[in-house]
């Protein structure tokens, strides 16, 4: 289990959860429910956090295939140069900088890894998995606000838990894929 960052990634679960409570309080509008954001927000993390541990703890990884490899494979690869660059903290902004050098590439999720990585040291898959967690996580509780903006509260509120339990979501939100970011992108640009 070293391999996949067991112990780390159940720190940066602790962490990004704890993260992602206190944004989703915060950024929480009173006439749309915030405790039933937070709790929403929870049971998304862990949701998509048990996936994480079938896939890559339990061996489901087997059945879905190592297609997931690449973008993950990214950010070791470059966690491992800033590590025999030596890079700071000071150094850090210029070193991201470096993703826009790259015109024909889509290296941003790779450069996203890598900077998690750097800031916890732990080039593992279920790290990686769990900041997709995250960004899974927070893609539902912005469609249930979109909904809640729209529409009445109980259609948000049904809106949040099916965004919470939809099967494509929770799977995609569970690997080591740029898709959750790019999801959760699109959808606060819609919010």
């Amino acid at each position: 289990m070293n391999d996949l960052g067991f112990v780390a990634g159940l720190a940066c679960f602790a962490l990004a959860t704890m993260l992602g409570v206190t944004g989703v309080a915060a950024t929480a509008r009173r006439g749309q429910a915030p405790d039933f954001q937070v709790r929403l927000f929870l049971a998304a993390m862990a949701i998509r956090f048990a996936a994480s541990l079938a896939i890559y703890v339990f061996g489901l990884i087997d059945v879905v295939l190592d297609e997931d490899a690449s973008g993950w494979h990214a950010g070791v690869w470059l966690y491992q140069g800033w590590l025999h660059e030596r890079v700071g903290l000071l150094d850090l902004p210029f070193v991201l900088a470096r993703v826009l050098d790259h015109p024909f590439g889509n290296l941003g999720y790779g450069y996203l890894l890598g900077t998690l990585f750097w800031v916890t040291d732990a080039p593992a898959r279920l790290p990686a998995a769990v900041l997709n967690n995250l960004f899974g996580a927070c893609t539902v509780v912005l469609a249930y606000r979109i909904a809640a903006t729209l529409f009445s509260p109980w259609v948000a509120r049904r809106v949040g838990f099916w965004a919470c339990v939809l099967p494509s979501l929770v799977v995609w939100s569970a690997q080591t894929l740029k898709e959750p970011v790019v999801i959760f992108l699109e959808t606060a640009a819609i919010r």
